[in-house]
């Protein structure tokens, strides 16, 4: 139950994040869209950056690192954007995201309990 649940909650919290983004950015057309393609973006970037790091064996800081360089690179053809911003948005969203996860991991452990979660 816990792999399933991981990538649901984290796919979900990215979009969440993105759309919270999106909105603040003040983007009115195809906000879903951008939301998604910008979801499925970053964590195939962080997937990459992740088992590139663990191949390499660098410490984890690392792979943030590297996936906020790689998702500027996505995020300046996709948006116009300052560049702080570019540096911000990945990492607000992995907050929110992470922020989301760990809520649902929690309401799963109250509702079924620390062995129905493995």
């Amino acid at each position: 139950m816990f792999q399933p649940l991981f990538l649901i909650t984290f796919f979900t919290g990215t979009f969440i994040g993105f759309r919270f983004v999106l909105a603040y950015l003040r983007v009115k057309e195809e906000t879903n869209k951008r939301a998604l393609v910008l979801s499925i973006s970053f964590l195939v970037i962080q997937l990459m950056c992740g088992w590139i790091i663990d191949l390499v064996g660098l410490i984890e800081p690392a792979t943030l690192i590297v996936s906020v360089i790689l998702f500027a690179f996505v995020l300046r053809r996709v948006l116009i954007l300052k560049l702080w911003q570019l540096i911000a948005i990945p990492i607000v969203v992995s907050m929110i995201s992470t922020l989301f996860m760990a809520l649902t991991f929690m309401l799963a452990i109250r509702l079924f309990g620390p062995t129905g979660v493995n």
